[in-house]
């Protein structure tokens, strides 16, 4: 299987999710018709995400690359309506074309759900919200902060900053003032309306508790270095609910609409990293780290009973303008 994805299966892929409708049009009445038909499947209730990862058949690995649709729950072909099948090869813009798949990976959430120690894995909260992971602590210049997720940190974007990060979590037990461990201090901003890659925020950690603070980063080898993810890769992660764990990279262009609180609503995320189930509530805002190499791959957010999610790390990097603190 080719370890980078051809430009033309990303064309594809582009083609069905984002291609304005005046790049449809110049396809011809044909063409565009095939496309419209996946946009359409995009609308079924069962639909949960597309991609690009390998093809399977009869539950094995063929080696290779399709454009995947993602789905709650695979149904047999007689159980379908025709309108409603995936279709078996998909073009992009020239006459190339490519296969499809099917994967049922359930219905994704929002991966949110002790002890004096600040360190990656450990649970952390907003004041008000549900507790997830502390995935690391980084750094702006001489400055320490807890990197975790918008939705474990900042209330989903509906947060102040300033407001007060709980060390355990609130569902683990955190209260002020004795848990008070840090205050909010910068979060990725959602766009509603157009693609999200990142759900990344950071809290600044109180003078008085930088003594409890422990950089170590399990799984990473220092000094800390990044990695673009790959299919097939083994990753691991450390969150507080499902502790340590590994998987396999499925996709890297994993394209999904979930849901979130405070009032924000459907949001649409692109080129995220989808690998098999390896975390649960609670466990949003761990780092994802490359098995083989030590090094950082992305930032653990969502999933499904038989998927999770994570965004990669080299935007959230780029997005906080943070190193990490090793």
């Amino acid at each position: 299987m080719a370890t980078s994805t051809p430009k033309g299966l990303l064309e594809a892929l582009k083609l069905i999710t984002t291609a304005p409708e005046a790049s449809l049009r110049a396809l011809g009445s044909a063409r565009t018709a095939q496309v419209q038909r996946s946009r359409d499947l995009m609308r079924n209730r069962n639909f949960v995400g597309i991609g690009i990862s390998e093809k399977t058949c009869g539950g094995e690995n063929t080696g290779e690359l399709s454009v995947c649709f993602y789905v709650r729950k695979k149904l047999s072909p007689n159980r379908v309506r025709g309108d409603a099948m995936v279709p078996p090869l998909v073009c992009n813009s020239g006459t190339k074309a490519y296969l499809t798949d099917v994967k049922e990976i359930g219905t994704c959430r929002l991966h949110a759900g002790a002890g004096r120690e600040i360190k990656s894995g450990i649970s952390v909260s907003h004041v008000h919200d549900p507790a997830g992971t502390i995935g690391a602590i980084v750094r702006t210049a001489n400055r320490f902060f807890i990197l975790s997720n918008s939705h474990v940190l900042a209330l989903s974007g509906k947060a102040k900053l300033g407001d007060p990060i709980l060390s355990p979590g609130t569902t683990d037990g955190g209260k002020l003032p004795s848990d008070l461990v840090a205050k909010l201090a910068q979060f990725v901003p959602f766009d509603r309306n157009g693609d999200n890659v990142v759900d990344a925020a950071i809290a600044e950690i109180l003078p008085d508790r930088l003594a409890d603070v422990h950089l170590q980063i399990p799984h990473v080898r220092t000094p800390v270095k990044t990695v673009v993810a790959q299919r097939g890769m083994r990753v691991a992660k450390l969150g507080k609910s499902t502790h340590e764990t590994t998987a396999e990279v499925i996709d890297l262009h994993f394209r999904l609409a979930l849901r979130y609180p405070h009032g924000v609503g459907l949001l649409s995320f692109v080129d995220q990293v989808l690998c098999t189930a390896f975390a649960d509530n609670g466990d949003s805002g761990s780092l994802v780290t490359a098995v083989e190499t030590g090094r950082v791959v992305g930032l653990h957010f969502a999933g499904s009973d038989s998927v999770s999610i994570c965004n990669p790390i080299g935007p959230v990097i780029e997005a906080l303008g943070i190193s990490f603190a090793t």
